[in-house]
């Protein structure tokens, strides 16, 4: 029972101790903490079963450690625990949707059911098979996102553009989005701001309508796809992103001025500041194709042409509704 009891505490608190570690590598700072963690857990579990294995702890099974064995052998306590802890990380997993979120909540949850339900024959191997299984699916999960998402705007990348170019069908719009004087702003404000920059252009394009999806191209160019649409069909979706982009106020934060430790920050949250913004704005093209066999090509020779408003410095959305047939 203590055993039980043990494992069934310490499992799910070593699953969410991933949260407390940013660190990815395996040789890395927070990797040798948490081991160290997970090692100290270890010995005060050894050090626990060979006091009780003395006869320590005497009256600590039938006090603490109450059970219903009509329900679950693992004590009340540890029942509500881990319903709790099920719980938890099923919210996180609901909010955020990462793997890591998946992986820690399908950990928990199988664990979770096969302490509760132990004194089911087979339970054990049934559920932590079905836990591993469902962790592998999330870790060729994770690598697919990882190879096809762009990881500063987290959106789909290039790769995923010529992937999902091929499953197009017939008729299809292709919309090439570029922010304007991108090169200036970065020289102007700095890389970080350029980085938000893209960043705020991602987050505009993820609501843009149509059913269209977003990618990013490269650089300071992006990709939309409107599927089954023309170029007129999307000329409204686009219209409101173009203004949406432009309408947006960003505030350009002077890191001269950042405070220099939370007492400064909490006096200057709640006054006025003169900190500058500026709003960004973006050059669209966009063109219908019945057939496309390179996108390289297409892009280059034919959307490149759309996003000429872009070198007279103004803020057009330019559009072709014609077959474009290559070679």
């Amino acid at each position: 029972m203590l055993e039980l009891s043990l494992l069934s505490l310490l499992l799910p608190v070593s699953c969410c101790l991933v949260y407390l570690f940013s660190d990815t590598g395996v040789i890395s700072r927070g990797m040798a903490i948490f081991s160290i963690t997970i090692m100290s857990f270890v010995g005060w579990t050894a050090l626990i079963l060979s006091h009780f294995a003395g006869g320590g702890f005497l009256g600590f099974e039938s006090d603490l450690l109450m059970a219903f064995p009509q329900i679950s052998r693992l004590p009340l306590v540890l029942v509500l625990f881990t319903v709790a802890i099920v719980g938890a990380t099923g919210i996180f997993l609901l909010n955020y949707n990462r793997p890591i979120d998946a992986a820690v909540f399908a950990s928990i949850f199988m664990a979770g059911g096969t302490f509760i339900f132990f004194h089911i024959p087979y339970i054990s191997s049934t559920l932590f098979s079905l836990s591993g299984v469902l962790i592998i699916m999330y870790v060729i999960s994770a690598s697919h996102q990882m190879a096809f998402n762009d990881r500063l705007t987290n959106i789909p990348g290039r790769r995923a553009l010529e992937m999902d170019m091929k499953h197009l069908g017939r008729k299809f719009t292709i919309a090439m989005l570029d922010v304007d004087h991108f090169k200036s702003f970065n020289d102007t404000y700095g890389h970080d701001t350029g980085d938000d920059v893209l960043k705020l252009v991602a987050s505009r394009m993820t609501s843009v309508g149509g059913n269209a999806k977003v990618y990013r191209y490269g650089g300071e160019e992006f990709t939309i796809l409107f599927k089954g649409k023309t170029a007129k069909d999307s000329k409204p979706y686009l219209d409101e992103l173009r203004e949406q982009i432009q309408d947006y106020q960003m505030v350009i934060r002077d890191e001269s001025k950042r405070p220099a430790n939370n007492k400064q920050g909490v006096k200057k949250r709640g006054a006025k500041n003169d900190q500058s913004t500026v709003s960004v704005t973006v050059s669209i093209g966009a063109a219908t194709a019945k057939r496309l066999v390179s996108l390289k090509t297409y892009l280059k020779k034919q959307i490149k042409r759309f996003t000429a408003p872009k070198r007279k410095a103004v803020t057009k959305y330019s559009v072709r509704d014609s077959v474009i047939l290559l070679d």
